[in-house]
């Protein structure tokens, strides 16, 4: 995380690559999970939440934290999803009844 605060001491801004890849990483990083809400909210007061990369490493990471609703919120923010965000939200709710919905809601779509 010490990347991270270099590089945005040094004025740079991260793109959705770099978001992505940040939280990719974050859970051999670091356990507390607070870097991951940083960057969420990094991403989120710089329009890039939405972004699939980025939205997609975002399910990942809460689903990694057992925190789905966090999850679906960030799915549900996506305007236009593709087959990863699907997957990526159907792999959050693996042990929950409520994949059989949203794996129908994903047919629906035409995915």
């Amino acid at each position: 995380m010490e990347l991270w605060r270099r590089m945005l001491g040094e004025g740079h801004k991260p793109d959705s690559i770099t978001l992505s890849t940040m939280l990719s990483i974050l859970p051999s990083a670091c356990d507390n999970g607070k870097w991951g809400l940083v960057i969420h909210a990094w991403a989120i007061r710089h329009g890039l939440e939405t972004e699939l990369s980025v939205a997609n490493a975002l399910i990942r990471m809460y689903s990694d934290k057992n925190e789905q609703s966090h999850a679906l919120s960030v799915f549900e923010s996506i305007m236009v999803r593709d087959l990863l965000a699907w997957n990526a939200i159907i792999a959050a709710f693996l042990q929950d009844y409520r994949i059989l919905m949203i794996f129908r809601r994903m047919v629906d779509s035409g995915m």
